[in-house]
C-alpha cells in the first residue's frame, strides 16, 4: 500500500516539476521506496524518510524571492517611544488616546496617501482637547523611529550576500517619512525593489497593493515568501498564495527560513 502510495505521490509530483534538482530527489526518493519494502526499515522510518526527502524537495525547489515588511520586521517603530508613561497624566488617558483619537485606522490613512498636513488639522478640530498629542503624532514621529532591528538586518544582509534569491520590500509607511528613513538606514537600498503605501497610495492588507508588487516585478506567488509583523497581513497574502513567516523574533524567523531550507547563518 505505501509502495502504491509513493509512486503515485512522485509520478504526480515529476509531472508538475519543471526543476531537474527536484525531479533527481524524487527518483531518488523512488529508489528509497523500492528499498523501504525490505524488512530492513521500519514503517515510521520509510515514512519519515519520504516526507523528509519529497516535503524539504518541494520547498528548496520552488521559492526564490523573499518580501519583507519593514516596520516592526527590520525597523524598530512605536510610538510609545514619544508618549511614554511620562507623557500623559494616567494609562487610562493614553489608552483612550489610541483607541479614540489617534487610531490605527487613522494612521493608515495617511500610510495609504493622505497628506499628514491635512490629517493632522481636521483630527484636531474634531478633538480640540487633544490638539498637543494629536500634533505630536507626526511632529515627533522622527523619535517614534528608533532604529534598525540589527538580527533581522543582519539575516537580509546574509541573503542579499548569498545571491539566491530576489528580494523586496512591500511597507505601509506615508511617503513623506519614508525618504527619511532612507537617509538614516542603507540597508533599504539592498532590495531588488520596493513598494511603498503611501506612494502607490494603496496599502496593505489591500489585495491589490500585494498583486501590484507581483506583477510590477514579475514575481511567481507560488514561490515567494512574504514576512509581516501583523497577522492581518499574513492572511491577506496567504489568500493570494504567497506562502507567509509571522514575524515575532529575529530568531523565529531564522528558524522559520531554515524549515523552509534557507539557510541563514
Amino acid at each position: 500500500m505505501l509502495w502504491n502510495y509513493c509512486n503515485a505521490f512522485i509520478i504526480a509530483a515529476m509531472r508538475l516539476c519543471k526543476c531537474r534538482l527536484l525531479t533527481n530527489r524524487l527518483i531518488f526518493a523512488s529508489c528509497c521506496c523500492q528499498y523501504s519494502r525490505s524488512s530492513y526499515l521500519s514503517n515510521p522510518i520509510r515514512e519519515n524518510l519520504i516526507n523528509r526527502l519529497t516535503n524539504q524537495t518541494v520547498s528548496m525547489a520552488v521559492i526564490d524571492t523573499i518580501i519583507f515588511d519593514l516596520g516592526g520586521v527590520l525597523l524598530d517603530w512605536n510610538p510609545l517611544y514619544v508618549y511614554d508613561d511620562d507623557y500623559f497624566e494616567s494609562q487610562e488617558k493614553r489608552d483612550c488616546f489610541f483607541s479614540t483619537v489617534c487610531t490605527g485606522e487613522w494612521n493608515e490613512e495617511q500610510d495609504a496617501g493622505r497628506p499628514i498636513s491635512e490629517a493632522t488639522e481636521e483630527l484636531i478640530k474634531k478633538f480640540p482637547g487633544w490638539e498637543q498629542p494629536i500634533r505630536d503624532f507626526y511632529g515627533r514621529w522622527t523619535e517614534m523611529l528608533r532604529g534598525p532591528i540589527t538580527e533581522t538586518v543582519e539575516i537580509l544582509r546574509r541573503l542579499k550576500q548569498g545571491g539566491q534569491y530576489k528580494l523586496y520590500a512591500l511597507t505601509n509607511w506615508q511617503a513623506e517619512l519614508f525618504q527619511i528613513a532612507l537617509v538614516r538606514h542603507a540597508f533599504l537600498y539592498w532590495f531588488d525593489g520596493r513598494l511603498v503605501s503611501g506612494v502607490e497610495k494603496t496599502r496593505k492588507p489591500f489585495p491589490e497593493f500585494y498583486k501590484l508588487l507581483l506583477s510590477r516585478y514579475d514575481i511567481d506567488a507560488s514561490k515567494a515568501i512574504f514576512i509581516d509583523d501583523n497577522l492581518r497581513n499574513v492572511d491577506a497574502a496567504e489568500v493570494l498564495g504567497i506562502k507567509s513567516i509571522h514575524f515575532q523574533s529575529p530568531a523565529q524567523l531564522a528558524e522559520a527560513l531554515k524549515n523552509l531550507n534557507i539557510d541563514v547563518k
